[in-house]
């Protein structure tokens, strides 16, 4: 394989693998890295930050609260509470809260057995905001390292329902040609007519936002490729000697298709895979970006865009453009990877 091809294999498996393990090593683990803290908020990329979190840990509604209880100058239990300084007072800690730069915060006292203790028993701890923090203080590295979760397991999940659909469409309409075909291939053309994001904004209209509803979505938008390229490659390998000799020995179509027809297709249903991935993936990312996705506070490349491309004239242009040029990055690696696997396997030749 050649380098660029080598490099975006190894693109793809490190965000996968990243993604894969986010919970585990991003800065902020907590449920859809939505740890809300709005005196962070606009916090430029390299920022460090300290502050004490307590032992309760919020809720849907205290979450919901927690920019009225800063309003109010007091955090709620549970919420991270940044600071500038502190200092230690018998049991209790005393600390100046960090409410925005440029900002005299006040000061505020806890008991050191309602704090969270780090490993080396100080209730203080650290936090790295290598991309910064959105408008409400979240950290945008760890929203887009688990906005990965979601932008590549809706392509692959997507994948899979394509090519189950394209296979079995395309199989089916070669193998047994005649009637068959015609009308399958009329029905491919139809679907091929209607623009993959009109019939994916279509079928989320349908069936609403949500994991599953937009994986069915892209999948049902994508899978004529597939379909395409299977029946093709069908009608020159059915009339192959081991098809014949299949059919003289009394195998079922079934098994024919299934169990030595397909193995044959294999490069290039591989090739077919990469660059419906890279589709599917611009196709999830513009349905969040529209709205039609999935729904905050759950991240997803596409609605990252969404939330931040106001940004884009304000003075902020990386909230909006790290997400997206992450989607471009991962289109780039798949595409790349689809054409040195086509050229490495000449579907042509097959």
């Amino acid at each position: 394989m050649k380098l660029w091809s080598r490099i975006s294999l190894l693109f793809i498996v490190l965000m996968a693998a990243a993604a894969g393990s986010a919970y585990i090593w991003v800065p902020d683990s907590s449920t859809d890295a939505n740890d809300i803290c709005l005196p962070l908020a606009g916090l430029p990329p390299g920022s460090a930050v300290r502050f004490l979190r307590q032992k309760n840990a919020l809720n849907t509604e205290q979450h919901q609260a927690t920019s009225f209880a800063w309003i109010k100058g007091h955090a709620p239990q549970g919420a991270m509470i940044p600071l500038t300084e502190w200092s230690r007072e018998g049991d209790s800690i005393s600390v100046q809260l960090f409410e925005g730069a440029g900002v005299q915060g006040s000061r505020m006292v806890f008991a050191t057995r309602d704090l969270h203790l780090d490993k080396k028993g100080s209730p203080v701890h650290r936090r790295y905001f290598l991309l910064g923090s959105d408008r409400f203080g979240r950290d945008m590295f760890s929203r887009l390292i688990l906005g990965g979760r979601i932008s590549l397991g809706i392509g692959f999940c997507a994948v899979l329902l394509s090519m189950f659909i394209g296979i079995t469409v395309g199989m089916l309409a070669a193998y047994y040609g005649g009637l068959a075909d015609r009308l399958l291939s009329w029905f491919m053309g139809v679907m091929w007519s209607i623009p993959s994001m009109l019939l994916a904004l279509a079928v989320s209209f349908a069936l609403g936002k949500g994991f599953v509803p937009i994986l069915v979505a892209i999948g049902l938008s994508t899978w004529v490729d597939v379909a395409r390229m299977v029946r093709g490659q069908v009608l020159s390998l059915r009339e192959r000697e081991f098809v014949q000799a299949g059919k003289v020995l009394g195998y079922s179509a079934f098994r024919i298709m299934v169990y030595h027809i397909l193995p044959n297709l294999r490069q290039v249903l591989l090739v077919v895979a990469s660059a419906t991935f890279a589709s599917a993936i611009l196709l999830e990312a513009g349905l969040s970006f529209l709205g039609l996705g999935i729904a905050p506070p759950i991240p997803s490349w596409g609605n990252m865009v969404r939330e931040h491309y106001g940004y884009l004239v304000l003075g902020k242009a990386y909230l909006a453009l790290v997400p997206g040029l992450t989607i471009m990055a991962t289109v780039l690696a798949f595409q790349m990877l689809s054409n040195q696997l086509r050229d490495y396997w000449d579907i042509r030749k097959l």
